[in-house]
Formats: structure tokens, C-alpha cells, sequence
């Protein structure tokens, strides 16, 4: 049925061919029936000149229409699989055009999105300057975060495959600077990611309800991350989420090498300012520090890395930060970024270890859920 299906023309009038061939064969089929059901009858009302045809014999007038009767069914069955084929390919069409509403929870997991289209006069404002002035920090420690793809899949692999509880559509839209970045991540990847964390939450006894929030109007929040995640109403935010416009990190697959070779530059006095990467680096960092999140993420939505913070002895001051391997929105492998981020949801609950309560970072303040608290100091 596979090589029938990819050859068939899909159009209603192949179909409706098909059912004039059942048709007329199936008439056929019946008068042959009739006449093997009183051969001798059949054969008196045959004409003389045919009687010719079989010698006269009657009984090679019965072969005759058992071997074309069995012929005949032959063809009634491949063309009702033909009909099958081709009415299961056009529903296949038909979800296909409809985009991923239909999708099971398998089927987003294996999602990938288009490239974000740039507009054509791009406009990225960033806070991200202000920050690295306004913390000041030696070197990070950063290492590979080499087991993410293996965890994510050995985690992801749980989740069932059943539909989805509702439908969504994803939208399309150019972006010229950070902000729209932002907004079609709300619409697309974290549309598909939502709604298959909803889908599977009666499935997993450890989930609780979670989104993607703006941080805007959220008191207990420190400093001014672009997205978190959060759970319950009244419960602190787990994820720090940073945006960054994919023309600025166009060039950027290893964020550790380009971080590396930007200090390296700035230490040896070539430059006097720190580099994008280390200046995004240093950001996601300070709202990790700030609201004490272990795990965190930077994505320009075509490339997204996934941050945690590991605790590291031989580190007196400060904590190792392992960075996964850029995680691309278009590819299905080595990993999906709709499995990569459902890992991360996953994961924070099933460990509960989104807290990172480092003994090395003493003069981390948990944040106050009062809108008015103050910023107390960090050990960063």
C-alpha cells in the first residue's frame, strides 16, 4: 500500500474511476454467480455461436467462469486498496495543510520551525551592557554540559504518545528587533511546548501546571529576565529565560570557544569592551545568581543553549556553569528543540532541583515576595 500511496494521484476523480471499476466488475461478479448457480441453465441460454466457443462442453463453460470470477475478485481487492491509499493519503494532505493542531504529543516532540525572517531594517535595543557594568565579575567558569542530549532523551522518551488535549495553530511574522523575537517565541515554540506539557500532566505524577510568563507585574521576580516558567500562583519562578535577536548571534554555534576567545582578547588588552557573547553569558548569569534558578536558557529561537549550575569543589568562590550544545529549531537530531525544552520542564520537577542554594553564594537572598523588596547584595 506504501508504493501506492506514493504513486496515486490524490484528486476526487481518481476516486470516483475507482468506484465505476468496483462497480462494473461487481455486476459482473453477480452474473457470473448466477450462472454457476444452474450451469444448465446458463448454458441453454447461451447463443449456439458461442457454445462454439467451448466445444460444446459445459463443463468448460463452468472452468471458464471460475477462473474469470476468481480473476475479477483479484482486481476488486487491489482496487479497494487502492481506494484506501488514496483516501488515507488525502486525509494525510489534509492534516498536513492544516498545520500541527492536530499533532500528537509524539509529533511535537519531533517539531522543528522555520528560520526567524528578518526584517528588512533590523532594530535590536539590549539592556545587556547595563548589566555587565552593573556587575562587574571575574571570569566564569564554564564547562560543556556533554550528557544534556543523552538525559533529554533518556527523560523524554517517558512521555506517551496520545492526542493532544486541544488544538493551536502557530503563527508567521517577520522580526526586527529582540522584542519580536520574544513575541514569536510566545506564538510557536512555546505555543507547541505548553501545550504538550498540559497534554501530558495527568501522565506524570511529579508535573505541576506551569507557562511561560513576562516577568512584568511578578514582584517576586529579580531583575528583568525576558521569560521565566512558572508553576503554581504563589510559587518562585524556576527557569531565567534571555532572548537575544538571531542576526546579533548569527555566528555563534559554541558559546564556551566564543566566550573563551572574547576574554582572552579583552585580557590581552585588544579590546577595551566585553564581547556579545560574554556580555549575554554574564546576564543570563546574574538572573540565575539573582533568583537563584540552577537551570536557565539563551536562545535567539534558531539556536537555543541551556544553562545549569553545578557545584564544584575545587571552585572556592563561584560555581561551574555547563552549557549544552546549540540546540537548533529546524533539526530533528540529534535533538528537537521541543525535546530539549521539555526535558528542562521535566526535569526541574521530577528532581525538584531548580533551586541552586550554593554554600559558596552565602550572600544570595532568597527574593521577597513583596513588589516593593529591595535588591540585596550577590556573590556572583
Amino acid at each position: 500500500m506504501a508504493d501506492i500511496i506514493q504513486t496515486a494521484d490524490y484528486s476526487p476523480s481518481q476516486i470516483y474511476s475507482i468506484d465505476k471499476q468496483l462497480a462494473s466488475r461487481d455486476e459482473r461478479i453477480g452474473e457470473i454467480g448466477l450462472a454457476l448457480s444452474n450451469p444448465r441453465e446458463a448454458w441453454e441460454n447461451l447463443d449456439p455461436s458461442i457454445r462454439l466457443l467451448y466445444n460444446n462442453d459445459i463443463l468448460k463453460l463452468e472452468q471458464a467462469l471460475q477462473t474469470e470470477e476468481a480473476a475479477l475478485l483479484a482486481e476488486t481487492a487491489a482496487l479497494l486498496q487502492k481506494r484506501t491509499a488514496l483516501i488515507l493519503a488525502q486525509l494525510e494532505r489534509l492534516i498536513a495543510e492544516s498545520g500541527p493542531r492536530y499533532l500528537t504529543t509524539h509529533a511535537i516532540l519531533e517539531m522543528t520551525f522555520p528560520p526567524v525572517e528578518m526584517h528588512n531594517f533590523p532594530w535590536s535595543p539590549t539592556t545587556t551592557s547595563s548589566i555587565s557594568q552593573k556587575y562587574p565579575m571575574p571570569p566564569l567558569v564554564l564547562a560543556e554540559w556533554s550528557t544534556f542530549e543523552t538525559e533529554a532523551w533518556n527523560l523524554t522518551k517517558e512521555i506517551p504518545d496520545i492526542p493532544l488535549i486541544r488544538r493551536f495553530d502557530l503563527v508567521d511574522s517577520k522580526c526586527r528587533s529582540e522584542a519580536d523575537v520574544q513575541a514569536l517565541a510566545d506564538f510557536t515554540l512555546f505555543a507547541a511546548v505548553s501545550i504538550l506539557h498540559k497534554t501530558i500532566l495527568p501522565e506524570f505524577d511529579y508535573l505541576s501546571p506551569g507557562s511561560f510568563s513576562r516577568v512584568h507585574g511578578i514582584g517576586r521576580v529579580l531583575g528583568d529576565p525576558d521569560r521565566i516558567w512558572l508553576t503554581e500562583e504563589l510559587s518562585p519562578s524556576k527557569i531565567t529565560i534571555e532572548f537575544k535577536a538571531p542576526w546579533d548571534l548569527a555566528e555563534v554555534q559554541n558559546l564556551i570557544e566564543s566566550y573563551n576567545a572574547e576574554y582572552k582578547e579583552l585580557s590581552e588588552r585588544l579590546t577595551e569592551e566585553k564581547g556579545k557573547v560574554t556580555r549575554a553569558i554574564e546576564q543570563v548569569y546574574v538572573y540565575m545568581t539573582m533568583n537563584r534558578h540552577r537551570y536557565a536558557v539563551l536562545s535567539t529561537l534558531d539556536k537555543t543553549w541551556f544553562f545549569r549550575k553545578v557545584e564544584d569543589e575545587t571552585l572556592p568562590n563561584q560555581s561551574r556553569i555547563e552549557i549544552s550544545p546549540a540546540v537548533s529549531s529546524q533539526a530533528k537530531q540529534p535533538l528537537s528543540i521541543t525535546r530539549a525544552w521539555m526535558f528542562i520542564l521535566m526535569n526541574i520537577e521530577r528532581n525538584a532541583n531548580w533551586l541552586y542554594a550554593s554554600s559558596h553564594s552565602s550572600q544570595v537572598v532568597f527574593p521577597s515576595f513583596s513588589p516593593k523588596h529591595k535588591i540585596p547584595k550577590y556573590t556572583l
